[in-house]
């Protein structure tokens, strides 16, 4: 009992938990279409910082969730798309798709984007690994003007312009499994954050359609503003905004109502494209007529910066970059028993950082009863991962605390990894309660003397 006992004390229990994660400013991507470019404007200040040129007419964009990759869809008649590598904001490809393709919507785990041809209503699905067309999807309503996909990625839907319908598409299979079918020409299409409900602008009429996602059938309407067109949520899916084209406004739609309780307005002229920032505290509007972006303080509701780009801003729905994530793996160490005085063994977390980067790391600090040591240098670039190697040696007996504090350019700046042990025993392990009481022993002997006492009177 003794031996396994002893085996007990001198290991360690691992506790690892969680992702942290810290944040830096993304990117928005306008397509314009008058000039064949695209402008990238920096959302830290509001500013164009690039302009790629020579990408024929390029019409909607979507941007792969780790931020690599810009798909930008050739419309104006054309039948293709063009991939950008957003770490050198180059074309490097050109790919031939469907006829007249529009709206691009990218799968939530990176590995397909999917392209809506409108004149020959089918939806072509690219790998984007090596940007290639992997099949194409038929049977879909006429004139996919836009296209959203479920948070989970399970489902593609797509706002059929002169189809006045929905089309419901499992992204599994690529087959169309359903058809929604509705009175008027439907433009824009969003899905809620939790893929209950499909919000569809109605241009004609001023209103959003509100669908039912089990059901596939219109439960509701939401009076809006002059000629609706994008669609986005906030991340949390508590408000749902729409770009007004004909009125220069944003109508706020409350999603636990369905009711419209608030109109931005000047926000540009002719908003028609709308994305929103994924800490979710700006909106951007792509001004078709005014050749510009707006940017909207979704708390004030106001505009509060304008950005010039390109002739003819054509993007629509979700132009915006993902946030750039630096993360820390795990994000809590919890090395349980430990002797005191003794230094227990290593754990390790890794630190990688998945926007476009550099993240540039100013220090790497433990405190407490642990140290640490690490091979990131001084700043990491795209998908680079660095480790970072925590020891913990106790000097007291109890719960011992300490923290891993990384600094670096991000957002927040600090990221924090709580730390936790526990010292066991004076420099070893103690069996004290496992050791046979002092007072037995003289208690055995008079028990035992007066057995032989009364044997002998027997």
């Amino acid at each position: 009992m003794f031996k396994n006992l002893l085996i007990f004390c001198v290991s360690f229990t691992f506790i690892l938990t969680g992702i942290k994660q810290i944040y830096a400013e993304p990117f928005v991507y306008i397509s314009n279409l008058g000039d064949d470019s695209v402008s990238v404007v920096d959302t830290a200040t509001n500013t164009v910082v690039d302009t790629i040129n020579s990408v024929m007419t390029p019409g909607d964009i979507a941007v792969t969730p780790n931020g690599r990759f810009v798909y930008v869809s050739v419309s104006a008649g054309g039948n293709k798309f063009t991939v950008i590598d957003a770490l050198t904001n180059t074309v490097i490809d050109t790919v031939t798709i469907g006829l007249n393709p529009y709206p691009v919507v990218a799968h939530p785990d990176g590995t397909k984007v999917y392209i809506g041809n409108t004149f020959d209503d089918t939806v072509s699905v690219i790998e984007t690994t090596n940007h290639q067309v992997v099949d194409t999807i038929t049977g879909v309503g006429g004139d996919p003007s836009s296209m959203t996909i479920s948070i989970d990625g399970s489902r593609l839907y797509t706002a059929d312009f002169s189809g006045n319908s929905v089309t419901v598409i499992n992204t599994v299979t690529n087959m169309v499994i359903g058809t929604i079918n509705l009175t008027d020409q439907p433009f824009g299409i969003g899905v809620h954050p939790n893929g209950t409900r499909l919000y569809v602008s109605d241009t004609n009429n001023n209103s959003l359609w509100v669908i039912d996602t089990n059901s596939n059938s219109v439960i509701d309407t939401v009076t809006v503003g002059n000629n609706p067109e994008a669609i986005i949520f906030q991340p949390d899916g508590s408000l749902l905004y729409v770009a007004n084209e004909m009125d220069d406004s944003i109508s706020v739609v409350d999603t636990a109502t369905n009711q419209s309780i608030a109109t931005i307005n000047n926000v540009g002229t002719g908003p028609f494209g709308l994305s929103i920032h994924p800490n979710g505290k700006f909106l951007y509007t792509n001004n078709m007529s005014g050749q510009g972006v707006s940017v909207i303080d979704t708390e004030t509701m106001s505009k509060v910066d304008g950005v010039t780009v390109g002739v003819s801003p054509n993007t629509f729905q979700n132009f915006i970059g993902p946030d750039f994530l630096a993360e820390a793996n795990p994000n809590n160490l919890n090395f349980g028993d430990q002797n005191v005085g003794t230094a227990s063994g290593t754990m390790t977390l890794s630190l990688s950082f998945t926007g476009l980067g550099p993240l540039s790391l100013t220090a790497i600090d433990s405190s407490g009863e642990f140290s640490q040591t690490d091979n990131c240098g001084n700043s990491l670039s795209f998908a680079e991962i660095c480790t970072i190697t925590i020891t913990f040696t106790p000097t007291a007996a109890g719960a011992r605390t300490g923290t891993l504090t990384i600094t670096s350019n991000a957002n927040n700046q600090t990221l924090t990894v709580p730390l936790n042990g526990n010292g066991v025993g004076n420099g070893g392990c103690s069996l004290n309660k496992f050791q046979p009481r002092t007072n037995i022993i003289p208690l055995f002997f008079l028990l035992f003397t007066i057995g032989v006492l009364g044997f002998r009177i027997l």
